[in-house]
């Protein structure tokens, strides 16, 4: 039944072409040969050794998909993924249409089998990895198709297909796509989001990694424990520690109090009246008369006793 799944597509093509029954490529080319069809084994992921962005090129290949599958929808769905990983980058769908998607998009159902010859259908996007997404509605279930490509070899490094019902094929797009990624040496990042109260105070968190452009709560990191701090003038700093694992979001929640001023202190005020009332008792010390004696000093008293 798999063999179909290419000549489904090119008689999709030539059905919607008029006077083109003979574009496609001839019967030998668009059988797919069992290895094809199968997963291939690749070697785990390597860490990236090099903080530079790669860029990702996205080809929707969608015959009788659906209404709502589209090829903006595509793009939603693996740039989910690819935001997960700092080491990519995912064209933009401008792009996609500025360089005429939908004839290479049919170039790829002409393709047929040879995988070189799809990756020279993403060539004009200069990237360095290709994604092609088959979504393919004439057979039922729906086939879903993922091929990822290094694009500078025109090598094959995944590929995989599965027919769904509806309510699974955005599953199984996400979980091949992010499997299909993590194959080709990108695993994923982790996230923290950050709850403040006040929501204005700044968030950071240890080892640093910046937060996501205009979006100063969410940090995208590498997997493990993170030191998150928020702190604002005249509050107190709030901390807390947060386990990040691959693909998945860490919630935390801080809360800062107002600091009091000096003189919203009660103790500021106890003190106050401490020395207001050691003041007056010495002001009333001060200003009490002072108390005269004399003394007559005789031949019987030759000296005189102290005053009272």
């Amino acid at each position: 039944m798999l063999p179909a799944i290419w000549v489904g597509l090119v008689l999709a093509q030539t059905a919607s072409t008029p006077g083109a029954a003979t574009l496609g490529p001839p019967p030998s080319a668009v059988a797919l040969p069992p290895p094809l069809l199968a997963a291939r084994s690749t070697p785990p992921p390597r860490p990236v050794a090099s903080p530079t962005r790669l860029r990702v090129a996205l080809l929707p290949v969608l015959v009788e998909a659906g209404q709502d599958v589209t090829s903006s929808a595509i793009f939603r769905v693996v740039s989910e993924q690819v935001r997960l990983r700092k080491t990519l980058r995912l064209m933009s769908i401008d792009e996609f249409f500025f360089n005429d998607g939908g004839a290479r998009a049919d170039g790829v159902v002409a393709c047929g089998s040879d995988t070189r010859c799809v990756a020279r259908q993403l060539a004009p996007f200069q990237a360095d990895l290709g994604l092609v997404v088959i979504v393919n509605g004439q057979l039922d279930p729906t086939l879903v198709g993922v091929l990822t490509l290094d694009t500078r070899t025109e090598r094959l490094i995944a590929e995989k297909y599965e027919q769904v019902d509806g309510d699974r094929l955005w599953p199984t797009l996400r979980t091949t796509i992010a499997d299909h990624l993590d194959r080709a040496g990108h695993p994923r990042w982790a996230r923290i989001e950050v709850r403040v109260t006040p929501a204005n105070a700044a968030i950071s968190v240890s080892p640093a990694y910046p937060a996501e452009i205009g979006r100063p709560s969410l940090f995208v990191v590498p997997p493990g424990t993170y030191t998150v701090r928020a702190d604002l003038p005249d509050h107190g700093e709030a901390t807390a520690l947060a386990t990040a694992e691959a693909g998945a979001t860490a919630e935390v929640f801080l809360a800062l109090e107002k600091e009091r001023a000096w003189y919203e202190s009660p103790w500021v005020w106890v003190g106050a009246a401490v020395v207001v009332g050691a003041a007056v008792a010495a002001t009333t010390v001060a200003l009490q008369p002072e108390t005269t004696c004399g003394c007559v000093i005789t031949a019987d008293r030759p000296t005189c006793p102290p005053c009272p």
